[in-house]
């Protein structure tokens, strides 16, 4: 018997059970074709899914029997087609709709709007045709959650969004949506989450967002936005993204009076001046990318004040001073990149070694010392690259317990003494950058049979090292400046 008519005997016998009203197919590796005929008896169904399956062809017409279904889920499936209208017009008793991650084509029918009802409508992730949203989306007064993330939908945001009073969370992410965002939008007055990112969006945010008082989650990165009122800055929010746009001037000091921020994303646009000096100190941030922008003056001191931070990222930006000694406290970080600033100064003792740490990013800047002893205990370090400072003294042999580590980038500083031999012993090590110091002695080659590429140049040793496993000695009076920063470029 095939598979295919073990199928259909599997639905006759599901059909002929009318007092049916749960029925769950979900998460098996089923496939085939629904036929209209597949649920016909099943008059008393309310809930049906066929999710996470390998079914296939066009979405099944179920205008015969069901009409009292009031959740539906064929998502991560292989339907194709279009959604067919007997969606609009016979589920009206219909609450959740899950289409989420399928082949369906076209657009969104205007049909849908007659869904009135309808709380749930997820359409994330269809190849459907470039269109805009229909004007019968501001029909659905019940709607809750609107999921329709990757779908080509081009055109603006229709202010009929407005009429949706009932919604919580707004997603039009990864589209080509163009255009302003509307006036309208500060009518969702239950929202909390909405995802705009990854359009075409423009001009600024309307101040009626300021108006969204269960707003929690705002992201409108990558976008083409450049006007940002202090209005919506001061909103109360977990979550403000607001990257990849074209913001500029400087950001609001009361940003640091929200009690509950956690994440902070405003990388890559044209902020500038100081960042509020008490960032941090009334919240439980986590995560903070403040890179590429225009940024100057001190970092702000309290960031990890609340012991949380994760996440530190303010590079390509010209924030001078000394980084702050609470940093050396905050032992809940992983992730550091602060480079290509103008800060200056010792590292404080403890932030090297703060034992979550993963990536140390301080290339780039005046920062002064030495490499603390206790780096040994940032024992889930993979990276470090402190090159282009005015570090000095030995290298310390604590390096050779960072069992993870894959990249040691020390170049341009005033190190001296010798590179520890035992680094040799580190099987993930890959990528060593120490030219343009005051090293001395020579590692034998024999001891880099796992390393893939090093540069010791301008140093009393001299050795090029590559992922062949060969190696190349050039004389240093022959080989040019902007040669070896070619190569490091395409290495970092």
């Amino acid at each position: 018997m095939t598979q295919m008519a073990a199928l259909a005997i599997r639905f006759r016998t599901v059909n002929i059970i009318h007092t049916l009203q749960n029925l769950s197919l979900a998460n098996n590796t089923l496939n085939g074709i629904i036929t209209s005929r597949a649920f016909s008896r099943c008059s008393h169904l309310h809930f049906l899914s066929l999710a996470n399956n390998y079914f296939s062809r066009k979405l099944p017409d179920f205008s015969l029997g069901i009409t009292n279904l009031e959740n539906l889920d064929l998502s991560n499936n292989f339907f194709t087609g279009k959604i067919l209208a007997s969606f609009g017009w016979w589920f009206l008793a219909l609450r959740f709709l899950h289409l989420r991650s399928n082949d369906i084509i076209d657009s969104i029918p205007s049909f849908l709007g007659n869904l009135h009802v309808l709380t749930l409508l997820e359409l994330i992730s269809n190849p459907l045709m470039p269109s805009p949203l229909p004007l019968e989306i501001g029909n659905l007064t019940k709607l809750e959650i609107m999921y329709f993330s990757s779908l080509n939908l081009i055109g603006t945001i229709l202010d009929s969004i407005g009429k949706l009073a009932t919604l919580k969370n707004l997603d039009l992410s990864n589209n080509s949506l163009s255009g302003e965002i509307p006036e309208s939008i500060g009518g969702l007055k239950i929202i909390k989450q909405i995802e705009l990112y990854q359009n075409n969006l423009s001009s600024g945010l309307p101040e009626t967002i300021a108006n969204l008082r269960t707003l929690l989650r705002l992201d409108i990165s990558e976008n083409n936005l450049s006007t940002l009122s202090e209005k919506i800055v001061v909103m109360p929010l977990n979550f403000l993204n607001l990257n990849d746009n074209f913001f500029e001037g400087q950001v609001p000091e009361v940003l640091a009076s929200n009690p509950i921020l956690h994440e902070l994303k405003i990388f890559n646009n044209s902020f500038s001046r100081q960042l509020p000096k008490n960032l941090g100190k009334n919240s439980d941030l986590v995560n903070i990318d403040v890179s590429t922008n225009k940024f100057t003056g001190e970092l702000p001191m309290y960031l990890c004040y609340k012991k949380k931070l994760e996440r530190l990222v303010t590079f390509k930006n010209s924030f001078s001073g000394t980084i702050p000694m609470l940093y050396s406290e905050c032992d809940s970080l992983n992730y550091v990149r602060i480079e290509q600033n103008e800060l200056s100064g010792e590292v404080p003792e403890g932030f090297w070694s703060h034992s979550r740490l993963t990536c140390l990013q301080m290339y780039s800047n005046r920062l002064q010392g030495s490499i603390s002893h206790n780096i040994s205990l940032a024992s889930e370090l993979v990276a470090i690259s402190i090159a282009r400072n005015n570090f000095t003294r030995e290298i310390p042999v604590e390096i050779c317990q960072l069992q993870q580590l894959v990249v040691f980038f020390l170049s341009q500083n005033h190190f001296f003494g010798v590179l520890p031999t035992c680094i040799t012993g580190l099987k993930k090590l890959q990528k060593v950058l120490v030219q343009e110091n005051m090293l001395s002695s020579k590692i034998p080659r024999n001891h880099f049979e796992t390393l893939g590429t090093m540069f010791e140049t301008q140093n009393r040793l001299f050795l090029f090292y590559i992922s062949s496993f060969r190696f190349l000695c050039y004389n240093p009076s022959t080989v040019s400046s902007m040669a070896l920063q070619n190569q490091i470029s395409t290495i970092w």
